[in-house]
């Protein structure tokens, strides 16, 4: 189904895929031009220093207005697609006969249109977005390597390869809370509306402290519901980021080793004054 929203959306996306590259490519560059610092230091060259702090102050500069300008745009590229779906939805509504509309009630309706696409936001639109940034990241990061050495580039590879599978061990765990809350979100609105729907009839029977309960109990199982997903996601996040830890500290280690072999060092060629 995404896939037909962001075809529809094709001219904004390219913008968003565009910058996110933009992105990626000025991260790159930065991380380079240190590096070239660093050489420069060792090799006491005043000029080739100065010269590569001001390129590399400029690449970030760049990235933190490519990076807003990414940002915004992916939202509101995001909450165009979002609507676009609702509007299908209401229209397919609006062309129903009375006896198919009425299969389903006006709570599942409006959770289509409010929690359904909460869902889609996060676990659907956003997860491309962030799918397609850390593939680029690997891809022009791995082009910057062949410039120190081929050995850190394949271990890099190889290394986000694993990263790049290793979310897909949680991935059924993460469905099944995410339905999880869907359902809950869904039959949180369903009681809640059929207390406020009573509430004159509780009134007159003066059993509003029922009515306070009830509704409590209901957001009660709601908090407990979405602090489980939390957990999982946590969880999750926690593991993919010791990953990422050990993955750097690997390529920084291997680094060492190639710089203590003189197997890489000489990297902006600076020669002394």
């Amino acid at each position: 189904m995404m896939t037909t929203y962001l075809k529809r959306f094709k001219f904004q996306n390219f913008l968003v895929f565009l910058l996110i590259t933009l992105d990626a490519l000025l991260t790159v560059a930065a991380t380079v031009f240190l590096a070239n610092q660093i050489d420069a230091l060792v090799a006491k060259n005043l000029h080739a220093f100065i010269l590569w702090v001001l390129l590399d102050l400029l690449a970030w500069i760049l990235d933190a207005i490519v990076n807003r300008l990414c940002d915004v745009r992916i939202e509101s590229t995001i909450q165009s697609q979002l609507n676009a779906v609702r509007g299908d939805i209401v229209r397919a509504l609006a062309q129903m006969e009375y006896q198919d509309f009425r299969k389903n009630s006006k709570e599942d309706y409006n959770s289509w249109l409010h929690n359904d696409m909460s869902q889609l936001y996060d676990d659907g639109f956003r997860q491309i977005y962030w799918a397609y940034e850390g593939i680029t990241a690997m891809i022009l990061a791995s082009v910057a390597l062949v410039y120190f050495h081929w050995l850190l580039l394949t271990s890099t590879l190889i290394l986000s390869v694993i990263l790049f599978y290793l979310p897909n061990f949680f991935k059924r765990r993460l469905k099944k809370v995410a339905q999880e809350v869907s359902e809950v979100n869904k039959q949180a609105l369903d009681k809640t509306t059929d207390y406020l729907t009573g509430f004159e009839v509780l009134f007159h029977d003066n059993q509003m402290n029922h009515f306070s309960q009830k509704i409590m109990s209901v957001f009660q199982i709601m908090k407990k519901t979405k602090v489980r997903r939390t957990q999982a996601t946590a969880t999750v996040n926690a593991v993919l980021r010791l990953s990422s830890v050990s993955a750097n500290i690997t390529i920084s280690a291997i680094a060492g080793y190639l710089i203590f072999t003189k197997s890489i060092g000489n990297w902006c060629h600076c020669d002394n004054n």
